[in-house]
């Protein structure tokens, strides 16, 4: 897999090129100490959706309300464990 289209950013592109070098597990320890639990689950999401192929509209909006839901039981429970 390469790497994303150089961006404006230098900073933005030599994390992405420090980010290249790491392996599959040490990449998902960085991102799971940046992104909020949300926003991991639609990154899963999306890699999800990348592996199984286009949907359907009604497909694509049942997955939508199923990530919403998913997205927010996780604040919920962040929330109690606080």
């Amino acid at each position: 897999m390469g790497l994303p289209a150089a961006s404006e950013d230098r900073d933005v592109d030599e994390l992405r090129e420090r980010l290249s070098v790491l392996s599959i597990a040490q990449k998902a320890r960085v991102l799971e100490g940046v992104l909020t639990p949300g926003l991991r689950l639609r990154v899963l999401a999306e890699q999800v959706r990348r592996q199984v192929g286009q949907l359907s509209e009604e497909e694509e909006a049942r997955v939508e309300r199923e990530i919403d839901e998913a997205v927010r039981e996780v604040r919920r429970s962040k929330h109690r464990d606080r």
